[in-house]
């Protein structure tokens, strides 16, 4: 009795692990990102219409299609929205295209409020992903994030923060459908190889000849705290064209690592 009741919990042990493993067996895998996205509709359309052009950019810059990685960076006073990609060989991002934003809320600043109609500004990535949106297809980001929580309402900082088609924009970020669809097969590329896709919004191309300008209006008195620490990000991105590497401190700025 001794001896059996010794070996017991060895015996219950494989057990368990026999039965998740025949349980496991019997759960079907996930499919590739790439193929829930196409079962919808749209995506199915877009890559239909666009992923051939979407290729030959990539061969023009010398980017291999497979296994990419992509970074958006958007500058809300230039009405720009620009595609960074990097090939699974490469060590840093170079420009893919650049997109006109067709339409546009707020003012610059970031956003600190639900409706108060701003674009954010900061450091974010794609969230998910909808195939079925109201504005064509759209890409979530991830505001509020660490440093928006931090500097926002505490109760009401707002989100539901997208890019999308349609050329419409209450505080998100519109294109046009045609262009939506060459952003969002990239992004479901990326997401299909295991990369993040960060999404850098900054209220202007940051050069010191820049804020020197906007040093002189009201919206840098308003705002120069944190332009201050964005331009530092902005710095880093315009030098080495790679992730920026950052944590967020106790009074929501950003700080480089």
């Amino acid at each position: 009795n001794y001896t059996s009741s010794m070996y017991r919990p060895i015996l219950i042990k494989f057990i368990t692990i026999i039965s998740l493993f025949l349980i496991a067996m019997t759960v079907p895998a996930p499919l590739p990102f790439r193929i829930e996205q196409k079962k919808h509709a749209r995506v199915k359309a877009a890559y239909s219409e666009k992923e051939s052009s979407v290729k030959t950019l990539f061969k023009a810059k010398g980017v291999s299609y497979s296994g990419f990685s992509m970074i958006l960076v958007g500058f809300k006073a230039e009405q720009k929205f620009k595609v960074y990609v990097r090939g699974a060989k490469q060590k840093s991002y170079s420009l893919l295209k650049s997109y006109d934003i067709c339409a546009s809320s707020g003012a610059l600043g970031p956003k600190r409020r639900e409706g108060d109609l701003q674009v954010p500004e900061g450091l974010y990535e794609v969230s998910s992903f909808n195939p079925q949106s109201s504005y064509h297809l759209s890409i979530k980001v991830s505001y509020p994030n660490k440093s928006d929580k931090v500097l926002s309402d505490k109760k009401k900082p707002g989100g539901d923060i997208y890019i999308h088609g349609n050329c419409v924009s209450i505080g998100c970020i519109p294109l046009t459908d045609a262009l939506i669809k060459e952003i969002y097969i990239m992004a479901v590329e990326t997401r299909n190889a295991g990369h993040k896709i960060p999404v850098y919004i900054f209220p202007f191309e940051m050069t010191p000849e820049n804020m020197a300008v906007y040093k002189m209006n009201d919206g840098y008195k308003k705002h120069h705290l944190f332009w201050d620490n964005l331009q530092k990000m902005y710095t880093y991105w315009s030098k080495n064209k790679n992730e920026i590497p950052y944590t967020v401190d106790a009074k929501g700025r950003y700080v480089l690592r």
